[in-house]
């Protein structure tokens, strides 16, 4: 949709040309971090010395559809805010069933982390962000106590609690089967079921409409890491459902970069 709005405003003659001489940052595409085709993402380096912190971006989609092109506008945000942003794809259900889409995340995280002194990264300062599907995961990134961990997580309307929605077909096609048949895959895909005191700093987003994926899911997690005694916050964004919160996100995103240079910078 993004995508779409940006195309209307060119033919408009709406939008302002640039250069990429112009943009305080280069941009790499299709930088593979796996062997599968879908195992690539976009890599957005600040001009500078560095090291910068970073954060990585996982594009929403019901976890079966969606690109990072989708997040390539809020790439663009925080790479001109001065972070190197590693924006990637991810296998997709029902193909490849969870945790399938999570091991691609935290392979795109380590790849980042590995590679952290050649791209200026302060490995210390590496950030995960999403949108729906993906603030998901990554949320499950942040919470589930693998390594490596992000140092803050970010979520846009991304589901906390899968079992709240026994029915959604998207989420049988993710877990490969239903909530009867699996309660215990279920319960380790939902965010909110890994909440401790030792997690990182975590910023939600949600639009107060939102239909799809309802805002008492951010609302419960804050909570419970209020609960737990973790660093957290939340933007409600009045007015706005599941694909308006995402297409009208500036007041979110300025919170979540406020959030991020507070726990970065």
């Amino acid at each position: 949709m993004r995508t779409l709005l940006a195309l209307l405003l060119v033919t408009l003659g709406v939008g302002c040309a640039s250069s990429p001489e112009a943009d305080p940052f280069a941009v790499e595409k299709a930088v593979a971090y796996g062997d599968d085709p879908r195992q690539v993402g976009d890599l957005f380096r600040p001009r500078g010395a560095g090291p910068f912190p970073a954060v990585v971006l996982i594009h929403g989609g019901s976890w079966a559809r969606g690109d990072r092109e989708d997040m390539a506008g809020v790439a663009r945000r925080f790479a001109a805010s001065g972070y190197v942003v590693w924006n990637i794809n991810y296998r997709l259900a029902p193909e490849h069933t969870f945790p399938a889409q999570l091991e691609d995340a935290r392979a795109a995280l380590a790849w980042l982390h590995e590679r952290a002194a050649t791209l200026s990264v302060d490995p210390e300062r590496i950030a995960v962000m999403g949108y729906s599907a993906g603030g998901h995961l990554a949320l499950l990134l942040g919470l589930d106590e693998a390594e490596p961990a992000p140092a803050v997580v970010a979520s846009g309307a991304g589901p906390t609690d899968l079992r709240v929605y026994p029915r959604s077909p998207a989420i049988q096609r993710l877990l490969g089967g239903e909530l009867e048949e699996r309660p215990d895959l279920w319960k380790s895909a939902s965010p909110i079921t890994h909440v401790t005191p030792d997690d990182p700093p975590v910023v939600l987003y949600h639009g107060a409409l939102d239909a799809l994926v309802g805002i008492e899911q951010s609302r419960s997690l804050a909570a419970r890491l209020r609960a737990e005694g973790v660093t957290s916050r939340l933007i409600e964004q009045p007015w706005t459902g599941h694909m308006t919160a995402f297409l009208f996100d500036d007041a979110s995103i300025r919170g979540v970069l406020d959030f991020f240079d507070q726990h970065l910078r």
